[in-house]
């Protein structure tokens, strides 16, 4: 699954594309049903014959014995899979691996002799899509220091759970200690009292140990210093307007929303060469459509997008549809909801210093 980051409901529903994908059925479902499905133990030959995984051969018997020159960590692994989209497997070791060995369960037949460099390059397009904070700016990059494997599933495996054995080895033939994680794949939907149309009406994002309240229709800003070509520091502030934050999301997993604002941001070149602040500003309306799960077991909401149309200044900036398998990460964060609004909280690592960035947002039904 390749997650990236962003969501959006358009006033009129009739402007929207069709927010469900071909390959992916669409039934409303309730919490006590998707419970029911996510606790069906799978069996590892049907979750080896529907996975799909990129730079994978598969290879019939029993892993390779291992003898433990290298190490593995998989203990920041997703534990959470979803429908069409799979899971990724995220691992440290102190060797330099080239490969990983991969097993469903203790009863399948065969195992996937994984190239990790061949898996990286096979995941497909990165479109930027949108942030589910809008365009809010931001000067870090979200980074991993972990390695990644992407494992896909076809649309024919079911909610339920699994467990899979993992080692990995490098070019001399060395292999780690096996390693086992268990994953529950869960149903899109899954929460009845999810279901409507909501408002985004406060944002509250601390970075860097500033604290930015973004209230919608009014205007908030980062302050900060930037460094230009003669080695002189220079004030900056990168503002951001939301004037509208929508979400329609349906208890058959789906949700349609729309964004839109103005924002101001620093241009780095002209800045660094002047010696001055020198701004960018430009509205934009960010429309988005896709699906969502709600994890009960961490009381977590992750939505993932499928759609995605961009405008700015009144003119089409980017647009596509992305394939199953394919889904961008919108959001993943605890849920509290009480009555007609529900508060979302998300922590982030992005610029891995060990301070993690808490983000909250909050909604109100319309």
């Amino acid at each position: 699954m390749k997650y990236y980051v962003n969501p959006v409901l358009i006033i009129m529903l009739g402007l929207f594309f069709s927010c469900t994908s071909d390959n992916v059925e669409s039934n409303a479902i309730t919490t006590q049903q998707a419970a029911q499905l996510e606790s069906v133990q799978l069996q590892a030959d049907d979750v080896s014959t529907e996975a799909i995984i990129a730079g994978a051969s598969k290879v019939q018997g029993n892993l390779p014995t291992p003898n433990g020159a290298i190490t593995l960590d998989v203990s920041n692994s997703s534990t959470t899979a979803f429908l069409g989209e799979g899971f990724d497997i995220n691992f440290n070791s102190d060797g330099n691996p080239v490969g990983a060995y991969l097993q469903y369960g203790v009863a399948a037949s065969d195992y996937f002799d994984i190239n990790i460099a061949a898996n990286a390059s096979g995941k497909g397009r990165k479109a930027s899509g949108l942030s589910f904070n809008g365009n809010i700016p931001s000067s870090i990059t979200r980074k991993n220091t972990d390695a990644e494997i992407d494992v896909d599933f076809g649309v024919d495996l079911p909610p339920g759970q699994f467990c899979y054995t993992i080692c990995v080895y490098d070019e001399q033939g060395n292999i780690s200690e096996p390693e086992q994680v268990c994953v529950t794949v869960e149903s899109w939907g899954g929460m009845d009292e999810m279901d409507g149309a909501w408002v985004m009406v406060r944002e509250e994002r601390n970075e860097d140990g500033q604290t930015v309240t973004f209230e919608t229709g009014m205007e908030a800003c980062y302050q900060y210093s930037f460094e230009c070509n003669d080695g002189q520091a220079i004030s900056a502030s990168e503002c951001y307007t939301r004037t509208l934050g929508e979400v329609q999301i349906n208890s058959d997993g789906t949700y349609r929303a729309l964004f839109n604002g103005l924002e101001r941001w620093l241009d780095g070149g002209l800045s660094s060469e002047n010696c001055e602040a020198v701004y960018v500003e430009e509205s934009f309306e960010d429309i988005s459509e896709g699906r969502w799960a709600f994890v009960t077991e961490s009381n977590r909401l992750t939505i993932v997008e499928y759609y995605f149309r961009g405008i700015i200044n009144g003119e089409l900036d980017e647009e596509f549809t992305l394939d199953t398998g394919d889904a961008r990460l919108v959001l993943d964060g605890t849920i509290e909801l009480v009555g007609n609004s529900f508060l979302i909280t998300e922590s982030q690592d992005d610029d891995q210093d060990g301070i993690e960035e808490i983000r909250r947002y909050y909604f109100e039904r319309q």
